[in-house]
């Protein structure tokens, strides 16, 4: 079980280089590559995604402009332990967006091929249990068939959606639908092409038993992304720092037999920390990752 560190706003707040030296230095022995910084967000939301993603270009031209990254992660001697893909698909009433998300998608998989990267992170759409089906059916269907004669693994997460500032069950926020969908995946794509990664902030976000969680849904946990929240935001900050039950939720994953990395998406606690004095930035990661080690050992019982 590696321990790895979501690369994050790092590698641009202190160049590429520093920015995973510093992973390396707290300890982390792998990265969580954030190319869902391939476009942002807002893009998205307003409608303005075409020609604004990276994943638009060509696969030699994403290792181009990746190379400086590859390059750092290669001498600080990380992992790519996991990436996460751009993120929303899907914005309220243009489901045409759906269909170029996918194609963006496909070109981020066939970048996670050539570059090793084994599990690609990649979010479905929190909405209502009817309209949420059908819509992810379109976002997955296609991803599915893509896989078949692939390596790389989709995850897929336990989502939260807020109604009216009240947290409540997305996309795989039940354990029973997150099973039923990844299996259905991967029987279209003949193979174990799909998995979940397993969001502790989001099941604290919408008061999910994570015990029941973690038993049901088992052997398909893959991933991880750990971190804390207050219970009614999702800040991703570092555990201990929320309202997170962590040895129930330990010893759960240590009764399926657990032996993925684990990875911490706490970049909102990193992010204050600079903002604050980046000198702080360093100790922070160091006391994640010791933390992490105390996880470790819970989960393999020692």
């Amino acid at each position: 079980m590696k321990l790895s560190m979501q690369s994050g706003d790092l590698p641009l707040q202190f160049g590429v280089q520093r920015g995973y030296a510093l992973i390396r230095e707290a300890g982390f022995e792998g990265i969580d590559w954030s190319l869902d910084h391939a476009i942002h967000p807002s893009k998205i939301r307003n409608l303005e995604y075409k020609g604004s993603c990276l994943f638009e270009r060509s696969l030699d031209e994403l290792l181009e402009y990746y190379e400086p990254s590859l390059k750092a992660i290669r001498e600080n001697e990380l992992s790519i332990c996991l990436a996460h893909s751009f993120f929303p698909s899907y914005t309220d009433g243009h489901e045409e967006l759906i269909d170029w998300s996918v194609q963006m998608h496909m070109r981020g998989i066939e970048f996670c091929e050539v570059t090793g990267v084994p599990y690609f992170v990649i979010h479905g759409i929190a909405a209502d249990s009817k309209s949420g089906e059908r819509l992810n059916t379109r976002l997955y269907g296609p991803l599915a068939e893509f896989l078949r004669d692939r390596k790389t693994v989709v995850c897929l997460e336990n989502l939260f959606v807020n109604v009216d500032g009240h947290m409540r069950e997305g996309h795989c926020g039940d354990p029973s639908e997150a099973v039923q969908t990844i299996d259905r995946l991967n029987a279209i794509a003949g193979r174990k092409a799909f998995a979940l990664c397993l969001d502790t902030g989001h099941l604290n976000l919408y008061g999910k038993d994570a015990v029941r969680y973690v038993e049901t849904v088992g052997s398909r946990i893959a991933a991880l992304h750990i971190h804390d929240n207050p219970g009614f935001a999702d800040w991703h900050m570092a555990p201990l720092t929320g309202s997170f039950h962590w040895k129930e939720w330990t010893d759960a994953m240590r009764a399926i037999g657990y032996n993925g990395d684990l990875s911490f998406e706490t970049f909102a606690q990193t992010n204050r920390v600079y903002d604050l004095d980046p000198d702080l930035v360093l100790p922070w990661l160091t006391m994640i990752r010791k933390t992490g080690e105390s996880i470790r050992k819970l989960i393999a019982g020692e």
